[in-house]
Formats: C-alpha cells, structure tokens, sequence
C-alpha cells in the first residue's frame, strides 16, 4: 500500500529576519496547508516578534531554536555565527521516531538543517529546499560544490520564479531531476474587487487629490531607495504634482532621509515604519503607481501584490522573472524608468488601462490558486 501524505507532520524550517518576503511566504503556505487538513508546525532557527504574533494568531504550532533575533538586514557572517551557536540547540529537537516528516526548509542558513538531523530519522522523513534568491551571491558560487554536496541531502529542490529555476538548473545540472518551479504566492484574502480610493486615503490620513506612489522594501542598499531620490528631482523639475509613500523600516533609512533633505525632495515624501501585510494592502488600494527600483530580487512578492491591488508598476529589468507578466513596465536604464514614470503621472488613462490589466493578470498567483499545486508536489514526492 503506498503512503498518504497524511500520515506525514510538515515542519516548515526558516532561519527568519524581522519579518521580509520570505516570512510572508511561510505564513501563507502554512495557512492554507492547514486550512486543508495538514499537520504543520514551524522551526524557527532565530526570534521574530512579529512572525511569532502572526503565527500564534492563526494558531500555527513553533518551536524556537535560537532566542536571539537577528534583524531586518543580517550579514553573512552574522548568519553563520547565529547557526553555529544554534546547532547544539538543533540536535536536541526531540522527534518522534513513529512519525513520518515532511521539511519544508526555507533558505540561508537553514539549507543546512538537514546535515544535522536526518541520520535520526531512521529514514522517516522527505526533504524539500526552497531557494529565494536570485541571482546568487559570489559566496554561493565560489562554494557552489559545497552547495551541491548538501543540495543532493533533498528529496526535491524548489526555485520560487523562473529565473530561480533555470539558475539552478545551469550550477547544478546533475540535479535537474529534483529542481522544479514552485512559484511564491500572495495572499488573497486581503484584496477585494473593488474599492473607493478617496475614502480609503482619508481612513489612512492621505492627500486625496495629489497622485500617490508608492514603494514597500526594507530600507537596504539592493533595494535602491536612493534612485527614488533622482526619480523625485526629476519629477520636482516637471512640476508634477505627486506624492511617494514608502513604507520600510532598515539600516539604509537613516541615510535615505538625510540626502531626500539635502536634495529638496523630502516634502514629496510620507514615509512609514513597518505594518502589518493586512495593512500595507491597504496602502496599495490608496496609491496609483508603484515604484520599484530594487536591483536584486527573488521573485518580488511586492510586485504582485501591487498588481493585485490594481497599480501599474516600474521595475528594472534585471530583476524581471516571467512570474511578473507581460502588463508590467521595465525599464532597462535610469532614463526608462523616468520615462515611464512620467509617462504614467501624466496619461490617466494609459494609467487605468494598465491597472485593470495587471489585476487580472495577477490573480494566477493568488495561494489559494497555487495551493493545490503546492499538495500535488508533495503528493508525487510521497509517491516517489
């Protein structure tokens, strides 16, 4: 008789920061994977207050490794400091040798957990690995056959977009068998159909008859807040009437407040600490552009929710995955992305155009859309 996968615990591994995209995916899939029936319980490698209110809010059973927290923003080294001092705390972890497992383990460093544990598990378990980087650091290819020696410890390797996939597929094709394309998803029980964007502004005490921008990131160097600065002269220099909403908190924001000052940019500004993703959703609705000038991402969770909000959206091409969709503008220099971004101050209606059309498009990556998908990956996994 072949096995069900409900005869299987999920854990679910992440070494988490404050609270960023990976954090939300987590959260998402563990909702829904327990929403239809699972057992899911969550290891986290380090604190997070506000992963830990969400968690115990949806009532998601967690264990903390490591009572330290480590940020918005950790090191690689700081990483790697924090998981050596967790590993004893890791090799307590008492299971249940009777049960069956299936990890879930998300990123740096917990791609290591498996090195750790699985000789205890009499072979009663299934490793999956989720990889949310793209592209990969110097470190990760320099120690690409480091990587690799630990990448074939998993019974299935998971790229969150496109991009990531074939990555993988090109540093390690004699994995190609395990790699496959689980695409993030957003969370679908916040966004509506349709919204009236003069009385959300005035419940969140915005200007109601200026155009709003708006850009959430955590205040780092990848993710560019300063282009936003040039973005601003250059939009100040048109005479354009608009205001940038950022919302963020991080290391950089110190740094990005002081030269908006020095540039004369900084009365076109609203800015805001972190909210919680509910919302930040509400942000979305109130603007109607977003800017998105990060030059690195994974997949860019907060594109897709932007387009489910109804906001057409600038991104830079380096970071374009197929996941983004055709409705969505890159730019592919510093002079495209202020081209389009007047373009779209100015032509409300090519404005409206593309935000009915970004909606649509990003209702294919709603988690209640992708969760199906999720369970027959495991399913076959199982199977195997």
């Amino acid at each position: 008789m072949s096995e069900k996968i409900s005869e299987y615990i999920i854990l679910m591994v992440i070494c988490p920061v404050e609270f960023g995209g990976g954090e939300v995916q987590l959260l998402l899939k563990a909702r829904k994977l327990k929403e239809k029936g699972f057992k899911v319980k969550i290891i986290l490698l380090a604190k997070s207050g506000k992963l830990e209110y969400l968690l115990a809010e949806y009532k998601i059973d967690y264990l903390i490794i490591n009572n330290k927290e480590l940020g918005y923003n950790p090191s690689f080294s700081k990483y790697v400091i924090h998981f050596i001092k967790s590993v004893p705390k890791i090799l307590k972890i008492n299971f249940n040798l009777n049960t069956k497992y299936i990890f879930l383990v998300n990123g740096f460093p917990a791609i290591f957990f498996p090195l750790l544990i699985k000789f205890r598990l009499k072979n009663k378990y299934k490793f999956v690995y989720f990889h949310h980087h793209y592209p990969f650091s110097k470190i990760f290819i320099w120690f690409r056959h480091f990587y690799k020696f630990i990448l074939n410890n998993y019974d299935l390797i998971v790229g969150v977009s496109s991009n990531i996939k074939y990555a993988l597929l090109r540093y390690f094709p004699s994995l190609k068998e395990k790699i496959i394309l689980l695409p993030n998803a957003i969370a679908d029980d916040y966004f509506i159909d349709k919204i009236d964007k003069n009385i959300i502004r005035k419940e969140l005490g915005l200007p109601e008859n200026e155009i709003l921008g708006i850009y959430v990131a955590r205040f780092a160097p990848l993710k560019n807040h300063f282009f936003l600065v040039d973005l601003l002269k250059e939009i100040k220099r048109y005479k354009l009437n608009i205001k940038l909403v950022l919302i963020g908190s991080g290391s950089m924001k110190k740094y990005f407040l002081e030269r908006a000052n020095k540039e004369n940019v900084s009365d076109m500004i609203i800015k805001i600490d972190y909210l919680p993703h509910n919302e930040v959703i509400k942000y979305y609705y109130a603007s109607d552009i977003c800017f998105f000038p990060s030059l690195v991402e994974g997949f860019g969770n907060a594109i897709l929710e932007a387009k489910m909000a109804g906001l057409p959206v600038i991104i830079f091409e380096k970071i374009y995955t197929k996941e983004h969709g055709r409705y969505i503008l890159v730019a592919n220099n510093k002079e495209e992305f202020f081209y389009y971004s007047m373009k779209l101050i100015i032509n409300n209606k090519y404005r409206k155009y593309l935000s009915e059309l970004a909606r649509i498009e990003a209702e294919e990556y709603k988690i209640s859309s992708l969760i199906d998908k999720y369970e027959m990956e495991l399913k076959v996994l199982i199977e195997k």
